[in-house]
């Protein structure tokens, strides 16, 4: 399911450039935007290139108001949570199906990998980190239990179902060498944030540059995790952008990797998707579209745009986040190493996958250990709150031009 979105008419010519290198040119300005490009006070700001992403929404975010759980479903909420704390606590085999033997306690077996080889205990760390990352609706119990429809059983079936899926695939712990080659096109992007301040993740199968494989699912899951990582605290949803400009049949994702994909999604990043937008959809994705309508179900089928464009799109995406290449202000150009350490270097991700910290997104984006700034030309101190390592690379490829001496708008 991994793509991307399309360019609004009126790209600018010199599009053609290279977007994941970057040129002599490029350490010779700052970057004129970072978080503080997403506040309201920065709408006017000239939309110079930049390689550097935005770890905070817009100044203007419409906050839905938090739901009220019944004290029907505050009790189930806790049961729900308790058993989950007794599945993690005695390391409960879990298959597929759900608990092997309940009631029995099999900490000497514990649950195995596709290798055959024990879940080590550590990885009890990471399954509390999944039941507690967030809070309020965000909350995984909740998320399940609201998938379920309030429906206690289902939400256990779900939830064990889910515990099983990530002692198997350990999204939490990807190593982020063994996927990276997956992301060197750009073909999936966390970039700004929605007028609802879920972080948009685009998709691209334009820029496919690997053959179907259990590298490419994987790549998708490390993803979705990092997505996730840069969610702000009072958010628990993603946006999906996949933007078909420039894909083919044969660098769609086949069938068996579609489903596959779809499923992990609805599956087990239960209540994630707030919205998912198709863009540029070739004339045969149509047929591709309807193939796809019996394996969704109907409340993620209202959640998915076909092709909105223009103001529409503006009216999702808030301008000052949108990249310039579909009609906003944000003049993103990908650059591969500079995308990949700063990515990495947000959320926390160590060499093995571990962290080294949690994402500062988690923390409201202000850690009080990062006192490091980097002023831009108006100024302004563009990088407050950032980790060192990305605060010190924001002047290193900002802005530069093409051969024509243009700008470089390119689509990542």
């Amino acid at each position: 399911m991994s793509r991307f979105l399309r360019g609004l008419r009126g790209t600018p010519a010199s599009s053609s450039a290279s977007s994941s290198t970057s040129t002599a040119a490029d350490s010779t300005a700052p970057s004129p935007l970072s978080n503080s490009a997403s506040t309201s006070a920065n709408t006017s700001r000239p939309s110079t290139p930049t390689h550097h992403l935005l770890f905070e929404p817009h100044g203007q975010v419409r906050r839905r108001p938090q739901e009220e759980l019944s004290a029907e479903d505050q009790a189930k909420v806790r049961r729900l949570r308790e058993h989950m704390e007794r599945l993690v606590q005695n390391h409960y085999y879990i298959d597929a199906d759900g608990v092997e033997g309940k009631g029995k306690k099999r900490r000497e077996d514990g649950s195995k990998d596709p290798q055959g080889q024990l879940v080590e205990q550590y990885y009890e760390q990471w399954e509390y980190r999944w039941l507690d990352l967030e809070q309020g609706e965000g909350n995984t119990v909740r998320r399940y239990l609201r998938a379920g429809k309030g429906n206690e059983e289902d939400a256990i079936k779900r939830l064990e179902s889910s515990l099983a899926w990530r002692r198997s695939f350990k999204p939490d712990i990807i190593v982020p060498e063994d996927v990276r080659v997956e992301g060197e096109t750009g073909k999936s992007l966390p970039l700004g944030y929605d007028v609802e301040g879920r972080v948009v993740l685009y998709l691209n199968p334009g820029k496919e540059n690997t053959r179907p494989s259990e590298r490419q699912i994987r790549h998708v899951v490390w993803g979705l995790e990092r997505a996730i990582d840069l969610l702000p605290p009072y958010q628990s949803k993603l946006t999906l952008v996949i933007d078909f400009k420039h894909s083919s049949q044969a660098q769609n994702p086949n069938m068996s990797t579609s489903i596959r994909v779809l499923s992990i999604l609805q599956n087990h990043y239960v209540e994630r998707l707030g919205l998912g937008l198709a863009l540029n959809p070739p004339w045969y994705l149509n047929a591709f579209w309807a193939s796809l309508q019996p394996f969704l179900d109907p409340i993620t089928k209202t959640k998915v745009k076909w092709n909105p464009q223009g103001e529409e799109l503006r009216g999702l995406i808030p301008p000052q986040q949108l990249p310039k290449y579909y009609g906003g202000d944000y003049n993103f150009v990908f650059d591969k190493d500079i995308f990949w350490k700063e990515i990495t270097d947000w959320c926390g991700i160590a060499e093995d996958g571990k962290r080294s910290h949690e994402s500062w997104s988690k923390k409201g984006g202000k850690p009080e250990e990062v006192d490091m700034a980097v002023t831009d030309r108006q100024g302004a101190a563009t990088n407050a709150g950032r980790p060192a390592s990305i605060a010190s690379s924001a002047s290193d490829g900002a802005s530069f031009t093409s051969a024509s001496g243009e700008a470089n708008g390119a689509p990542p």
